[in-house]
């Protein structure tokens, strides 16, 4: 890792899972986490787009 998320490279134990919100990337600066942020948005976007134009409620699908 580098940049803004260098200091987690060491903050945590390999294999651990840790959980993380999109709210903890969002003010990061890094053009690579922006892009993937951006990403995420558009994505989710589209999904619950088709899932509208299907007629599938968020309790019918596990996200």
């Amino acid at each position: 890792m580098s940049g803004e998320v260098k200091h987690f490279e060491n903050a945590f134990e390999i294999g651990v899972q840790h959980s993380l919100e999109l709210t903890h990337l969002e003010d990061i600066k890094d053009v690579n986490v922006q892009k993937s942020v951006s990403l995420f948005k558009k994505t989710k976007r589209t999904v619950f787009s088709l899932m509208d134009l299907n007629g599938i409620n968020e309790k019918e699908i596990n996200l």
